[in-house]
Order: C-alpha cells, then sequence, then structure tokens
C-alpha cells in the first residue's frame, strides 16, 4: 500500500510540474501556424520560432485566447518582426491582440475577432480597469 500511495504522489507531482495546454507551433514553408489556448510559457517559444529568418506570416487558427498579457507581447514580438497575421476559425480574446500585431491583417474565412475586455473588481460593486493601457495598443498597432 505504500509504495502505492508514492507511486500515486510521484505521478501527481509530475502532472503538476507540467505546463498548462499551451499553443502549438509548426513551421510550414514561409507560415508559422499557431493554435490552442495562450499561456506565459508561449512568449519563449514564439521567441524560439521567430528565430526562422524564411518567416513571412503568422497563422492563428483555432485560439480559444488566454493571457491577455501574454497575447499582447506576442503581437508586439509578431510586429517587431514585420510578420503579416492571419486568422482561420476562432481567435477569441488574447488571441486578437496577437492579431492586431500583424504589419497586414487578414481573416480567411470571415469568423469574427472576439476581444474582451479586461476588469478586476475594485471596490465592492465597482470595477477598475486591469490593463489601462489596451486602448493605447490597440491604437498603436492598428
Amino acid at each position: 500500500m505504500k509504495q502505492l500511495v508514492t507511486g500515486l504522489l510521484l505521478c501527481a507531482g509530475v502532472l503538476g510540474a507540467m505546463p498548462a495546454q499551451s499553443m502549438t507551433f509548426v513551421i510550414d514553408g514561409d507560415t508559422l501556424i499557431v493554435s490552442g489556448p495562450i499561456v506565459d510559457a508561449d512568449l519563449a517559444r514564439m521567441r524560439d520560432a521567430l528565430q526562422d529568418k524564411r518567416l513571412r506570416q503568422v497563422l492563428m487558427h483555432q485560439s480559444p485566447g488566454g493571457d491577455a498579457w501574454t497575447g499582447q507581447r506576442l503581437g508586439v514580438e509578431i510586429r517587431n518582426a514585420g510578420l503579416n497575421t492571419m486568422i482561420s476559425g476562432q481567435c477569441a480574446s488574447a488571441c486578437g491582440y496577437m492579431f492586431l500585431g500583424g504589419v497586414q491583417r487578414r481573416m480567411t474565412d470571415g469568423m469574427p475577432v472576439r476581444e474582451n475586455r479586461l476588469f478586476s473588481p475594485a471596490k465592492a460593486g465597482e470595477s477598475a480597469p486591469r490593463a489601462p493601457r489596451g486602448g493605447w495598443w490597440r491604437r498603436r498597432h492598428t
């Protein structure tokens, strides 16, 4: 019984140490295809992928969004690399920030880009902006 408990605890430790589901990154010719939820670990992975100098565009395919700050930083990385962005399928929340980072932006199948407002409670019954520079970021990158 003690071995079983020890084994279960080890498995739980390994699973707990694994990062949350993150985006997948696939390079196909001059296109970086990303899909899935956006998590903070994706920023370093994006920077690594952008080392490929053949890249000309980023295709966001089926992203439910995720961490807004990381989405904004990914958009900045895309803009700094001078890449265009395209959307195929769902692009919600933080994915929209990535999309806005593109030098030229295009939707391939007419699906809408959904953007959430970022708020956190300031006092009971009130809301205060959690990301006050969000409007500045959108104006600068559109």
